[in-house]
């Protein structure tokens, strides 16, 4: 069989894979007298079969060989030790898949998200100390390599090898060896500078889905300055250019999140985990520089900020409760800043004489523009409200911060009333989706963890300026229950009306806001 499947890995994907078939039913059904000894004949001839057709270059043919070695693994630390190299060498994205067109690299990656990924956990499961040491090494390894052609790709391998353990990893009773390989890990991405492997975006990516992974485990090193190094790792994806990450095309997003998305998700959840770290001057001023990076000069997804923006308030909320009003403002005053000269291009394009059509023409990016520094602004608005909440004041420190949070949302409210009051009055006729959406179903789909009689509440927020019908229903409710039918409350509906939608609305968008501005009013009283 070993030789046959050595003469058809040449040639005959067919037959490598009914031999494989066959060898990895023969190894499944002899499990049980494998586990407990008392299998008479020897497997050696077998699974020499399977661990050959383990490194097939067929993934159909590598995938139904590593699914029944993986099973065995699990329980037997031996065989999870010799299979890992196998797995680790078929993490690495092949070389000629690169500039895949014919679908070769969604097969791959298929292959390795799903069968390839289960299989390194059984591995772990089976000799888990072994696999972060190994992992480690040939992360420190490809970190002081020469550089070449292949490298980045071998480094992302090593670093999608910790990323697919760390739910496990990060739960283990005892963190020493995985706080001592993090540590060697981040110091060796760190001292390679963003010179050579680590500056190419697929491996920035996966570098910062590899801290955004451990980034709870990261505080618990003992390795010197390690957090700092990790945060450095992550602040860094944010300079490099977006046309570095876009020139790698389909490479650069195989699993459709960018660089700049991961790195808001790591920048997050190091926030999150450990805002005091972040208290410094120096820490602070970093940061600011990142939450103002959209605005100098770098492109940076709505979400992503939002995702930033929720790091940011879990920093601010970790501050003495006198620093949160100015603190909140100057997370805020980038955005104010944005609107108020985005509103004067848009009343420069209103008082100019254009005709209709080109007039509709340049206010499409205007509007956009503006219903995404208003989400962002709503945004500052839940994920304080969300940090405070997770804050849990009680006792002594709850009489003096509740009043420092609200007061913190209330002046927040008045800087940015006189804005947004010129915008609803002026623009929001200038509507760019759907017109017929029912406002408490938004707010269904927007947040279906409230309580019903959140929907009551909303009345009492009273806005004077003119605008559409279903803009007045929302905020003058005044008492009247707008219960949401059936399919609104689930959200489906309006999920699937929303991701056919490309555009935002700016009444929305305003009435998010002063609705979230309400919401914090409601649920401290």
């Amino acid at each position: 069989f070993v030789c046959r499947i050595d003469s058809a890995t040449k040639g005959d994907t067919a037959v490598c894979r009914c031999l494989a078939r066959t060898a990895a039913k023969v190894l499944l059904e002899s499990e049980d007298l494998i586990k407990n000894g008392t299998l008479q004949a020897s497997t050696d001839g077998l699974l020499d079969l399977l661990f050959k057709a383990a490194s097939h270059p067929s993934v159909y043919v590598c995938g139904i060989a590593v699914e029944a070695l993986s099973a065995i693994a699990m329980s037997n630390s031996e065989l999870s030790t010799r299979l890992l190299p196998y797995l680790q060498g078929k993490a690495i994205i092949p070389f000629h898949l690169i500039n895949d067109v014919d679908g070769s690299l969604d097969d791959y990656t298929n292959f390795r998200d799903r069968v390839l990924a289960d299989a390194l956990v059984s591995c772990y499961t089976g000799c888990s100390k072994f696999y972060l040491e190994s992992c480690g090494s040939a992360i420190e390894e490809f970190c002081q390599a020469n550089s070449s052609p292949h490298l980045p790709f071998q480094l992302e391998a090593a670093l999608f090898c910790m990323i697919v353990v760390s739910e496990r990893a990060s739960k283990a009773p005892d963190k020493q060896v995985l706080c001592g390989q993090l540590g060697k890990m981040i110091y060796a991405l760190a001292n390679n500078s963003f010179s050579t492997a680590t500056s190419h975006p697929l491996v920035m990516a996966k570098m910062c889905q590899f801290i955004n992974k451990y980034a709870t485990s990261i505080p618990s090193c003992q390795t010197k300055n390690v957090f700092e190094t990790a945060s450095d790792l992550v602040f860094s994806s944010f300079k490099r250019g977006i046309n570095d990450y876009n020139k790698h095309g389909q490479l650069a997003s195989m699993n459709g999140i960018s660089p700049l998305s991961e790195a808001s998700n790591a920048f997050k959840r190091l926030l999150c985990s450990s805002p005091a770290q972040f208290s410094t001057p120096a820490a602070r001023s970093a940061l600011e520089d990142a939450w103002k990076m959209p605005y100098a000069c770098q492109q940076i997804a709505i979400e992503d900020r939002e995702m930033l923006c929720s790091g940011l308030c879990s920093v601010i909320i970790s501050l003495p409760s006198e620093q949160w009003n100015a603190s909140l403002d100057a997370l805020a005053q980038p955005i104010l800043s944005c609107l108020n000269v985005v509103t004067k291009e848009a009343d420069q394009v209103t008082g100019s004489a254009r005709s209709l059509g080109q007039c509709e023409n340049d206010f499409a990016p205007i509007m956009n523009r503006l219903s995404n520094e208003i989400r962002l602004l709503a945004a500052v608005v839940r994920c304080f409200i969300q940090a405070g909440i997770s804050q849990n004041f009680s006792g002594e420190n709850r009489a003096s911060s509740i009043p420092c949070h609200r007061n913190a949302l209330v002046s927040l409210l008045h800087k940015s009333w006189p804005c947004l009051t010129h915008i609803g009055n002026k623009y929001c006729s200038h509507e760019v989706s759907e017109a017929k959406e029912k406002p408490h179903a938004l707010f269904a789909a927007q947040f279906p963890s409230f309580r019903p009689n959140f929907y009551q509440s909303i009345g009492h927020c009273r806005i004077d300026w003119a605008i559409p019908d279903r803009f007045s229903i929302l905020v003058r409710t005044r008492g009247r229950a707008a219960t949401p039918s059936r399919d609104h409350r689930s959200g489906k509906n309006i999920t699937e009306r929303s991701s056919k939608s490309q555009k935002p609305s700016l009444t929305w968008a305003l009435a998010i806001f002063h609705a979230k501005i309400h919401v914090s009013a409601w649920n401290e009283n």
